[in-house]
């Protein structure tokens, strides 16, 4: 089990996190072009991987895996909608 300092350097950064993260998929709900919808999907990805290297430095090995899964998808979703857009 992760120690309390660990668990809280996570909670620090999550967070951290929180309010951008909810900008960047309020941003994404309401996009109405594609700029500002890579832009939200952009944001959204940068908070993700802002957790997902503090779950490498804390070797959070399950939350990287999940991190990692949020992160792939979303540039997928991006790339397969500017696609469509085209």
């Amino acid at each position: 089990m992760p120690s309390s300092e660990i668990l809280a350097v996570l909670a620090d950064e999550v967070s951290e996190a929180e309010e951008a993260l909810k900008t960047a998929l309020a941003s994404l709900v309401s996009a109405d072009n594609d700029t500002t919808f890579g832009q939200a999907i952009e944001l959204y990805t940068e908070q993700l991987e802002r957790i997902d290297n503090v779950a490498k430095i804390l070797n959070m090995a399950g939350l990287q895996e999940i991190c990692a899964f949020l992160i792939s998808n979303l540039r997928q979703l991006k790339r397969d909608t500017l696609n469509q857009a085209r």
